[in-house]
């Protein structure tokens, strides 16, 4: 039977797939519908609108398709059954005979509603403070009214209603149930937009209930009212029932009664009653109807009881504050017998008290001073006695005794520390009292060990411990909490504990700012910075490395910083190429940032290092001419002949700038007239001079024979030299001469050298110096003769009487020395300083003569 089946199922496939060509490619909806609410079905798209209120959560839609098969939501859908919530977008595919499918997007919408109705409406007590219980409104077609209780404030009722619309507003603005307040004082309109758009106006009236008051709070006959009364008599109100009891021989009948009442109207038998006014005949009881605004009543009955002819006691005592300024509060006395008995606060002035009384006498007096309750003032410094006339003309005594009631103040009011009391501050502090707590913050760094306390107190004495505190004179330590303890003239006591504490630090200052040479390798001396400020400036000498400069400061603040970097005073390097901010935090947390800027000092630098004349930008040399720089003193001598009136000087220089006059000089190029000395002013960045005087003198020049070398077939070297030999010379102070040797094309060939006469003594005669310069010149080789023309310059320097002076050249074979030839030149006494310049017998082309 399987081996059946299979066979079967095979087949039918075989068959399906040979003939899928055959299937049908349909895949539409044909109609769609729910309810009675045909959908419009577009190539992709389905549409449908239900009747407002519908509930799109379950819905059954019925269609038709030429499809096989309809699936929503990958479950298959069976027209008229299949259950669909549609709160969105529901997608339906349709399968064809040959399994093609076609997706739907199936909308359901309901039409907008055209509910615009308010159905509930109240103010909650739990939403409006004012209410004690909800007030319900009363709908009656858009009107809507409602009654809250007498004395509600209506400016800000917040209603809670229902209403079937979209939206509810009152004038432009939405309302939330239970939220939303407005002001109700006068009809407000609540306005229900429904969805469609259409509108419907509420307007709501709130009613305040007329009030419930009926109460008389007072009752009373004043003498002033009341002929038959000598004094006011006021009556007790116990509930519904006035009592009030007037002196023997009293007439009732047209009493005259003054009231205070809570309602409008207030009548007897319907006649209305005026207070201090109306006069009624209290014979009987009379009743006192009140009327409340509200049309309820409350009945009050009144009655008055005349005192008995004997009668003559005083039946109540007592100090109204009213009456006495001397007190705070009323006093009752105690009534024991005919003995009366007071006793006020402590520090009441009895000497003018006003007593309060009643009594059921005709008269009270005190001698023969006549007492008015409230009106007469006695001096109860010792007792008064009190003599109550009775209608039967006899009398009665009652003394009344004042007592002022020992204190039981026991507080401190204020309490401070004084710098005037205490070396410590330099500012009073002002503790703050908090029930027995009082506390003080004195600033940072104050010693509390030994502080003064200035106080105010109420009781009769202060100590600390068994030690009795005096204000502003006697010490505590306040390291911890200290307790004072106030006794009363009552002997009750009352502690405070006193709490002084320190100030956190509010420092975040630097006071000082210094580069130490100790601590700076690449300073010499110590460089303080100025402070202004958060600005901090230094100035370091010309030439500092300032990439790590240790700075030395002073702060009394908690830390310092750059950036992340915690500040070691005399430690902490920085690099201050750029200015650099260093944060200073106080022991509150409270920061300030200074801007540390160091800057490098202009170049001292104003020496001039070499001074020269360059045949190459002075025509009128042969050769370049070296000055000797001694000091600010500069020297050059230059070549016989030569045109002094416009030579370029060639320089070196450390200053910045160099001037000659007014006339800013540059090396190699500005001509200056040297026929007299000239002052070269030398200017330093740092704005500093220093003058140099350059003097030029002229030289001389003597011919010498041709220096020939020859080397016959020797092949030992040949040497040429020039020896000068000086024969006598007399000078005053040390001399010296100085040679060069140069061929005619003024190319150094050696030297200098030099011979020094120091000290040359007074007289130089038979005295010798010599010198031996070598040319450096050698044959070229053996049997060769070799021309060289050459001379030598000699300086003479010092202060030279008279010189003689013997030239010769001569060549050095081995060992042995041939003299060529010499020449000789005798200067004259006077000359102070020569330059002799020895040169060819015949002169060279281009060698000056």
């Amino acid at each position: 039977m399987r081996k059946t089946w299979v066979v079967l199922v095979s087949m039918l496939v075989l068959s399906a797939v040979g003939c899928g060509s055959d299937l049908s490619g349909t895949n539409d909806f044909l109609t769609f519908s729910i309810g009675s609410e045909n959908a419009v079905i577009g190539e992709d798209s389905i549409n449908l609108v239900v009747p407002a209120g519908t509930d799109l959560t379950a819905l059954v839609p019925t269609f038709t398709t030429d499809g096989t098969k309809v699936v929503a939501n990958g479950v298959a859908q069976i027209s008229g059954e299949s259950v669909v919530d549609f709160t969105g977008p529901v997608t339906y595919r349709v399968i064809a005979e040959n399994l093609t499918t076609h997706d739907y997007a199936v909308v359901v919408q309901s039409e907008p509603s055209m509910s615009k109705e308010l159905t509930s409406f109240v103010f909650h007590d739990a939403t409006n403070v004012d209410l004690s219980a909800d007030a319900l409104a009363t709908i009656n077609g858009n009107l809507i009214a409602a009654t809250v209780p007498f004395g509600t404030n209506v400016t800000a009722l917040v209603a809670t209603f229902v209403h079937g619309g979209a939206t509810v507003t009152v004038g432009g603005t939405v309302q939330e149930s239970g939220l939303t307040p407005n002001n109700f004082t006068s009809p407000v309109t609540y306005t229900v937009t429904a969805a469609d758009g259409g509108t419907r106006a509420y307007v709501i009236t709130v009613t305040v209930a007329p009030s419930p008051a009926k109460d008389l709070t007072a009752f009373a006959f004043l003498d002033a009212s009341n002929t038959a009364l000598a004094a006011d008599v006021t009556a007790t109100i116990n509930g519904t029932a006035i009592a009030v009891t007037v002196p023997f021989g009293t007439d009732v009948t047209a009493l005259v009664a003054t009231f205070t009442t809570t309602g409008p109207t207030v009548t007897v038998g319907g006649a209305v009653q005026v207070s201090g006014t109306s006069a009624n005949d209290f014979a009987s009881p009379v009743s006192y109807v009140v009327t409340a605004a509200d049309g309820s009543a409350r009945t009050y009955t009144v009655t008055v009881m005349i005192v008995s002819a004997e009668q003559k006691d005083i039946t109540s005592f007592s100090f109204r504050s009213a009456n006495n300024a001397a007190l705070t509060a009323d006093v009752t006395a105690t009534i024991n017998g005919t003995s009366i008995a007071v006793t006020v606060p402590t520090g009441t002035n009895v000497s003018a008290l006003v007593a309060t009384f009643s009594h059921t006498g005709v008269a009270v007096a005190i001698g023969a001073t006549p007492q008015v309750s409230e009106v007469t003032a006695n001096d109860f410094a010792s007792p008064r006695m009190y003599v109550v006339t009775g209608g039967d003309t006899l009398t009665k005594t009652y003394t009344v005794t004042v007592t002022v009631a020992l204190g039981s103040a026991k507080d401190i009011t204020a309490y401070a520390l004084l710098d005037s009391s205490n070396p410590a501050l330099s500012a009073d502090i002002t503790a703050t009292i908090n029930g027995t707590a009082i506390t003080a913050t004195v600033p940072f760094g104050t010693d509390r060990s030994a502080l003064v306390a200035t106080f105010s107190h109420t009781g009769s004495s202060v100590s600390v411990g068994v030690i009795p505190q005096t204000s502003g004179i006697t010490t505590n330590d306040f390291t911890n909490s200290v307790v004072y303890t106030v006794t009363a003239a009552d002997t009750s006591t009352k502690t405070y504990n006193v709490t002084i504490v320190q100030a956190a630090n509010t420092a975040k200052t630097i006071d000082v700012f210094t580069f130490q040479d100790a601590t700076n390798p690449a300073l010499s001396a110590d460089v303080t910075a100025t402070i202004t400020g958060t600005s901090i400036m230094a100035t370091v000498p010309f030439g500092t490395d300032r990439s790590a400069l240790v700075a030395t400061f002073t702060s009394a603040a908690a830390s310092v910083r750059v950036g992340t970097t915690t500040q070691a005073s005399g430690v902490t390097p920085n690099n201050f190429t750029s200015p650099v901010s260093y944060v200073v935090t106080a022991g509150d947390t409270t920061t300030q940032i200074y801007t540390v800027t160091v800057s490098v000092a202009a170049s001292p630098a104003k020496d001039i290092t070499a001074f020269s004349f360059r045949d190459t930008t002075n025509p009128a040399l042969p050769i370049d001419v070296i000055a000797t720089i001694t000091g600010t003193s500069i020297t050059a001598n230059v070549p016989p002949g030569t045109d002094l009136g416009a030579l370029v000087a060639t320089f070196s220089t450390t200053g910045a700038g160099v001037t000659v006059g007014v006339t800013a000089q540059a090396s190699g190029i500005t001509p200056n007239d040297f026929t007299n000395p000239v002052t070269y002013l030398v200017t330093a960045a740092d704005a500093t001079t220093q003058a140099y005087t350059v003097t030029v003198r002229t030289m001389r020049r003597f011919a010498v024979p041709r220096l020939r070398l020859s080397a016959p077939g020797s092949a030992n070297p040949v040497t040429s030299t020039v020896q000068i030999v000086y024969g006598r010379m007399t000078a005053p102070t040390a001399a010296r001469v100085d040679v060069r040797v140069y061929t005619d094309s003024g190319d150094l060939m050696t030297g200098p050298t030099a011979a020094v006469c120091d000290p040359c003594g007074a007289d130089l005669t038979g005295t010798a110096r010599g010198l031996t310069v070598d040319l450096g010149v050698r044959a070229a080789a053996a049997g060769i003769t070799t021309d060289v023309d050459a001379y030598a310059i000699v300086d003479i320097s010092g202060d030279v009487a008279a010189v003689s002076v013997t030239g010769r050249t001569s060549t050095q074979v081995g060992a042995g020395n041939t003299v060529l030839d010499q020449m000789s030149v005798v200067e004259p006494p006077g000359t102070a300083t020569q330059r002799l310049l020895f040169g060819p017998t015949t002169e060279a082309p281009g060698v000056p003569t």
